[in-house]
């Protein structure tokens, strides 16, 4: 009886001693990045226009399709007879056979675009200077959100080909 009384107090202080597992657990949510933008209008129909003359345009909307804030970028490349005379710097005016293009954000009516806003061939990165007059930015946009884009054009001052030219510029997202 006195082996049994041991053993099963030897049981009860194991049983008292033994704790039951428990577990935790961390959920893991991620996504992916994902970069964005559209444009509207996708174009702009200038027409017939004098040689050297300046055109401005109407209103664009580039909207941050994606899933993160962005910072927009804007470049052109060459038509198939004129060239940007910006091409690889800023500060260069419309000449023969080629063509100033200037972009700004801009929430305003009156638009003071400067050399600052002149686009080239290469992919240039708004700022609160380049493409921007000081009161919008193509810099920092919410995911959803849009900016009013305004282009100037200058006509080349003579050219040696009087058809109808297509340049096509773009704008590129980048992330924040």
């Amino acid at each position: 009886m006195k082996k049994l009384l041991v053993l099963l107090t030897a049981l009860g202080v194991i049983g008292v001693l033994s704790v039951e597992a428990q577990s935790a657990e961390i959920t893991i949510t991620v996504q992916i990045q994902s970069i964005g933008v559209s444009v509207t209008p996708g174009a702009w129909a200038i027409g017939v226009v004098s040689a050297g003359s300046v055109q401005n345009s109407g209103t664009f909307t580039v909207t941050n399709t994606g899933n993160v804030a962005e910072d927009f970028q804007l470049n052109t490349g060459n038509s198939a007879n004129w060239t940007n005379a910006n091409a690889t710097t800023q500060g260069h005016a419309a000449g023969l056979n080629q063509f100033a293009l200037g972009g700004l954000f801009d929430t305003e009516g009156i638009h003071n675009f400067t050399t600052d806003d002149d686009i080239t061939n290469s992919a240039m990165t708004a700022s609160t200077t380049r493409f921007s007059d000081g009161d919008d930015s193509g810099v920092n946009v919410g995911v959803g959100a849009s900016k009013l884009l305004w282009l100037r054009f200058g006509v080349p001052t003579a050219g040696s080909n009087t058809s109808a030219q297509a340049i096509t510029t773009t704008i590129t997202a980048i992330a924040h």
